[in-house]
């Protein structure tokens, strides 16, 4: 019975963190931008 317990549980949480990834990557990647564009805004052309 553990045994069965065990197995679900294993792929379930690197399978979390692969979806947690794949959303903040592009979010952050996002964020970058968003942030060199106020910067660019704020401080003007260099």
């Amino acid at each position: 019975m553990p045994e069965a317990t065990d197995e679900p549980a294993e792929p379930a949480e690197p399978a979390g963190q692969q979806t947690l990834v794949d959303l903040l990557g592009p979010a952050l990647d996002r964020s970058s931008a968003l942030a060199d564009q106020l910067a660019h805004l704020l401080i003007g052309p260099r």
